[in-house]
């Protein structure tokens, strides 16, 4: 892994930047893109795919951790799009 530090006292900013060598990433269990999937995916998208895991394992719509708003409505699409898929797999 490579460190680095840019700005500093003169220009009032810092900013830190580490940056998996090519071995490192070579290391990673599920590799780099599954880690960058993670880190760069939207909050509604984020929120689309708990919903989407939630209903394909056959729990219900009421453990969503969303109570109004646009993750809400992101979380129940996912979650609707998740029982079809489970209630397909049951057959």
């Amino acid at each position: 892994i490579k460190c680095g530090v840019t700005g500093g006292p003169e220009t009032g900013r810092f900013a830190l930047s580490i940056i998996p060598t090519l071995s490192h990433r070579a290391r990673l269990p599920y590799g780099a893109a599954f880690f960058r999937e993670i880190i760069m995916a939207h909050p509604n998208e984020q929120a689309w795919a708990q919903g989407y895991k939630t209903g394909q394992n056959g729990k219900p719509d009421t453990l969503c951790p969303f109570k109004k708003g646009v993750q809400f409505q992101a979380w129940m699409q996912g979650w609707q799009e998740g029982a079809k898929a489970h209630a397909q797999k049951q057959g």
